[in-house]
Order: C-alpha cells, then structure tokens, then sequence
C-alpha cells in the first residue's frame, strides 16, 4: 500500500502511524504532481506498475480547482497504469435542482472557503468523465450509499453527501 499526501503534518503522521515496511510507502507528495508519485522509489519499491494496481482518490479531486485540470491529472495517472488497473473514486457532488432538497451544497463550500482548500463540487456528468479511458464497473457513479451496499446495512450520515464510482483500464 502506498499513501501520498500534500501536507507534510499528515504524511509525517502517516508514516509513524503505518510505520512504513517492505509492503507499506507514505509519500509527502502531491496528487495533482502524478510523476512526483508514480516515480517516487518509496513507490517503485513497493508497488510494481507493470501488475494492476488501484488509484484510490478517496475525497480528495474536490479540493483540485478546474483551472488545475484535474481530469488531466487523473488522465495522467490511466495512461501510466497498465490493462486491469483500477481508478475509485469518491466525490462532493454539485446539487442537482430538485435531486436532494436536503442537499447544502453552499453551507458545505462555505466551511471550506475559509480553508487552505476550498471545496470544488461538480456535477454528475463532470464527475464521470474522470473516468474517460477506463471501463465503469456497474453500478457506476452513483451515490455512495448506493454502490454496492451489504444486504441489510443502512446508510448513515447524509445520503447523497458523496458520489462513488469504480473503472477498469481495459
């Protein structure tokens, strides 16, 4: 497993925690920077990307702006991977009018405004085309909750706060 994070508190705290080995690689680095990950030796000696591998960008493409390209950026990272990867991704969605009246998506961007790292939300079809070159896996992108639950288990928290989705590189 490798993590990378852009804030060196976090990557500190990372590595002491997962008290990296032979298997485990914490990177101070930044995601929007794929060669600065996908080259790094912590990386290379840990993960061989000649074999699948999953990219796991887990609440974190909401806080890279659109001027940042991030689908260039997530575009960068398929063409590195090789056929059988995987890319997950979980997003803040844009509210959709009438979709969830529940849904503050302007409560949610303010708390984040006054951050190092405002909150980017988008849209259903904007979140999709991150996974442009990969094959979703069903049920696609939908909502958190709905992707895939255990019979039986409930959601908690607030249920439409994420999108989820799952593609294959072919």
């Amino acid at each position: 497993m490798v993590d990378a994070d852009y804030d060196p508190v976090v990557a500190l705290h990372g590595k002491a925690l997962l008290a990296p080995g032979r298997d485990v690689a914490v990177l101070h680095a930044d995601l929007t920077e794929p060669s600065s990950i996908l080259d790094h030796p912590d990386l290379l000696r840990v993960l061989n990307l000649n074999r699948p591998v999953r990219v796991i960008c887990a609440s974190s493409l909401h806080f890279v702006p659109d001027e940042a390209d991030p689908w260039g950026v997530i575009a960068q990272y398929r063409d590195r991977l090789c056929s059988g990867s995987y890319l997950v991704i979980t997003h803040a969605p844009a509210r959709v009018p009438g979709e969830d009246p529940e849904h503050d998506e302007e409560n949610a961007a303010e708390v984040f405004r006054q951050t190092s790292a405002p909150l980017h939300m988008r849209t259903l079809a904007e979140i999709e085309r991150f996974f442009d070159g990969f094959e979703l896996v069903a049920p696609g992108v939908v909502f958190m909750q709905d992707w895939r639950p255990d019979p039986g288990t409930h959601a908690a928290g607030r249920l439409r706060s994420f999108r989820a989705g799952v593609g294959r590189k072919p």
